[in-house]
């Protein structure tokens, strides 16, 4: 009776067999994850609202060029 396999009880593989079976489980999975983040990178980029437009009339040069002096630096020095 010691061989013999209930009729409920799984089949449980030999260690490395199941090792196996698990590693190819988990390489389609992340295959599967891998399509899923592309499908839902391409479903927010085609649901991203359009960029808005210029008004019509606007036009930055008009304010005319930015003063002298390091480009992004403050109009005059910080502290006293």
């Amino acid at each position: 009776m010691a061989g013999a396999t209930l009729p409920y009880m799984e089949h449980v593989p030999p260690p490395a067999e199941e090792l196996a079976l698990l590693d190819r489980e988990l390489a389609e999975l992340d295959a599967r994850r891998a399509q899923l983040l592309t499908r839902r990178a391409w479903l927010l980029a085609a649901l991203r609202p359009p960029a808005p437009t210029a008004a019509p009339g606007w036009n930055p040069s008009a304010w005319g060029s930015p003063p002298p002096g390091r480009p992004g630096a403050p109009a005059r020095a910080w502290g006293p």
